[in-house]
């Protein structure tokens, strides 16, 4: 019984991997129109971990653990490298791409967030202060 499911594994992958080494124009190919659902997929996630990357920098938010990036990484995890063929590159690309604005965001609540709530707090203090008078 072993011998026999070992020449099964053996030959089931040799018959889908070989093919597509070799001879690739053989090897079965993703449905276009998963491919397809796949970009679109694929321009959706981009367009939004860019739109919401510049959203929470120009609000000066410092959470970045925010619902929207495990929302994104969700749908992320749906795509898989079979589904979407030859964007396979393209959704490893936008994978690194999100781990590293990711990171960028963390760094930005840490460090950064904090600095620049401290001088919108002091600009905001002298704005309301009354002015001095020129006499003195």
């Amino acid at each position: 019984m072993f011998w026999g499911l070992a020449v099964f594994v053996v030959g089931a992958s040799s018959w889908s991997i070989v093919p597509s080494l070799y001879f690739p124009d053989l090897a079965p190919q993703p449905k276009p129109t998963t491919v397809a659902a796949c970009g679109q997929e694929l321009a959706a996630l981009e367009r939004e971990l860019s739109e919401q990357s510049i959203k929470r920098l120009a609000s000066h938010d410092a959470s970045h653990h925010d619902a929207w990036l495990h929302e994104w990484d969700r749908r992320m995890a749906l795509l898989d490298d079979e589904a979407c063929g030859p964007l396979k590159g393209p959704r490893k690309d936008l994978t690194a791409a999100r781990a590293a604005l990711g990171d960028m965001l963390k760094r930005y609540a840490q460090d950064v967030a904090p600095a620049q709530r401290k001088v919108r707090a002091a600009l905001d203090a002298l704005a309301r202060a009354p002015e001095p008078s020129p006499h003195g």
